[in-house]
């Protein structure tokens, strides 16, 4: 500090004092000692090595003293960060973010972490929230629905939701059903009211007298459905249509391949609705050369390297000249976070490693695995579940609903299904399954990490830099023996399997969600409202070598090698590099 005033003493104060006590006792005005433009860190005050000596002394405490402040603000926060009840629904979790911060992982620990992990809690701190991330704010209220809620249709195909044994139509149905900011309606070809002679548009338009006719706009099965619905999720408002015309709907959302590319009845629903369609496989080219709408104003995929391959513009003008562009985005596979909560403890797992899915040469890895187990070539204590078919047997009522139901009688079969095999997931500590030849990020990714349990599989070219910290990596081209030994060793490090399943667990909750999925198809509508046209990948992706289904003759990018599944990706053949030494 400053010891003396240069404004009223004519001279330096007296050296004959040398600790800090006593020079502050020879001046009784202590006003003097902080003259106003003078400065503790002045050391030109005094070149008295004593006075020196005091103003760094105080100016290492007080450096100190920011130090412990600032150790002790970040304490506060962790312990802050660390409570139970905070809302972290909009914590944006990257890959790492437990490694870089291992205060969740420790608190994780505590206790071992049942708050959230195995059902302490109904919502997990990294889960997505509906209507909140980046852009959505401005998409509220601006629909044609009560207090500006926007109304989507759900276009679907009742033969195709009471069949396919993939539930993620009604599951995206239930997740819009939920949302705060939509009503929905669930309606299409076979339901009742759909007038197979008439085009989509005139359909659409009928769908008025429809309800019209009905007592209220909320059937009471419905309406049950709707609170039964509220409880579980949370006090998130539901509303289902009342009056529909032309331009009633704001956006009509097609889940799966409904319409062939050269059906008569398709046209575009008019008066300002948003027209969009989520393609299903392009296996053979299937997607854009059998099922692809080329009235949409929005187009999206599950898998964003098909937009490039499929769907860039030389081959859309090529097969359909004139054709004008809209906008193309990528729309992530997701699953139901509820199917696959509570997580079983992971001390409680009951199957080390289980392998999942669909076999056959699309699908490399899963098919040496069933091969070693089927006695071919050496063997495998690897679990298997079994694929329950991609169809499943449902009677079909002698009149179709003509309502929507969430967690329709119709679909027990489905749910039992899906039940069985989110038990499996839970149940395994490492889940073995591939992305196919074509590298797909597919649903058992999204539902896998849910469940807690570590995938073992090949990386898909969709966010390959975020899931590589939480997986186990296996090659297409490995033998069963290779697989078998990267298995062994990763069982053997219990913490570390543990830290990835948690990584995957924070990271589905967040980007992998269906609710999430909603929320992304919103963001298209009011980007194109707004005038986006072009493509939209909204997360990173790599355009590496793949294959679109079995065969030499299948589609591959110009970068790859033309025979072989094999010559696609896997490991590198040193025998055909060109050799460096001098003959």
């Amino acid at each position: 500090m400053i010891l003396f005033d240069k404004h009223k003493a004519s001279g330096p104060l007296p050296l004959a004092h040398s600790s800090y006590d006593s020079l502050f006792e020879t001046r009784s005005d202590r006003k003097s000692l902080f003259p106003r433009r003078s400065s503790i860190f002045n050391l030109r005050a005094s070149s008295s090595p004593q006075h020196i000596a005091v103003r760094l002394s105080l100016l290492s405490f007080f450096i100190m003293t920011l130090f412990v402040l600032w150790d002790i603000v970040r304490a506060w926060s962790n312990r802050v960060e660390l409570r139970r009840d905070i809302d972290l629904a909009q914590f944006d979790v990257p890959a790492g973010a437990l490694r870089a911060n291992p205060a969740y992982w420790r608190d994780l620990e505590r206790k071992d972490g049942s708050w959230w992990w195995s059902g302490g809690q109904d919502v997990s701190p990294w889960d997505w929230k509906a209507g909140e991330g980046a852009g959505m704010r401005d998409i509220k209220r601006r629909g044609r629905g009560k207090d500006g809620k926007i109304r989507v249709l759900a276009l679907i195909d009742f033969q195709d939701y009471i069949t396919r044994m993939n539930t993620h139509t009604p599951e995206l149905i239930s997740a819009a059903l939920a949302h705060p900011d939509l009503e929905t309606d669930a309606w299409g070809p076979g339901w009742k009211g759909w007038d197979s002679s008439l085009m989509l548009s005139e359909n659409l338009a009928k769908r008025r007298l429809l309800i019209e006719r009905s007592d209220t706009a909320i059937p009471s099965h419905m309406e049950h459905a709707v609170q039964k619905r509220q409880k579980r999720d949370g006090p998130e408002e539901t509303k289902v249509l009342g009056e529909v015309g032309c331009g009633y709907y704001d956006l009509v959302w097609t889940i799966s391949d409904i319409f062939k590319v050269d059906d008569p009845r398709l046209d575009h629903p008019g008066c300002g609705t948003i027209f969009a369609q989520q393609l299903g496989d392009c296996h053979a080219d299937d997607c854009i050369n059998k099922w692809y709408a080329r009235q949409l104003n929005i187009t999206v995929v599950k898998y964003p390297h098909e937009l490039m391959d499929m769907l860039h513009p030389e081959r859309i003008n090529k097969r359909f000249p004139g054709m004008q562009m809209h906008l193309f985005g990528h729309s992530p596979d997701s699953a139901n976070r509820w199917d696959f909560y509570p997580v079983e403890k992971w001390e409680d797992k009951k199957v080390d490693v289980q392998g999942f899915g669909f076999d056959g040469s699309l699908y490399p890895i899963r098919t040496t695995v069933t091969n070693a187990r089927k006695g071919y070539g050496s063997s495998t204590d690897i679990a298997w579940f079994e694929h329950p078919g991609y169809e499943l047997p449902t009677k079909t009522p002698e009149e179709p609903p003509e309502w929507y139901e969430d967690k329709s009688p119709l679909l027990k079969n489905h749910e039992k299904t899906r039940e069985a095999f989110a038990t499996a997931l839970r149940e395994t500590r490492i889940c073995i399954f591939d992305s196919s030849l074509e590298r797909k990020m597919i649903r058992k990714y999204a539902q896998a990490f849910m469940s807690g349990c570590v995938v073992a599989g090949d990386y898909p070219t969709d966010k390959e830099e975020d899931i590589c910290e939480f997986m186990i990596e296996l090659k297409q081209d490995w033998s069963i023996e290779h697989i078998n030994r990267v298995l062994k060793d990763a069982l053997q490090d219990e913490e570390e399997l543990q830290r990835k399943a948690m990584l995957g667990f924070a990271f589905a909750r967040t980007h992998l969600t269906n609710t999430r999925k909603v929320d992304g198809m919103l963001r298209l509508w009011d980007g194109h409202n707004r005038g986006w046209r072009g493509y939209h990948f909204p997360t990173g992706y790599t355009l590496r070598c793949r294959q679109y289904w079995q065969g030499d003759s299948s589609y591959r990018p110009p970068w790859c090698a033309r025979q072989g599944p094999m010559g696609l990706e896997g490991e590198w053949d040193r025998a055909h590099l060109p050799s460096l030494t001098k003959r």
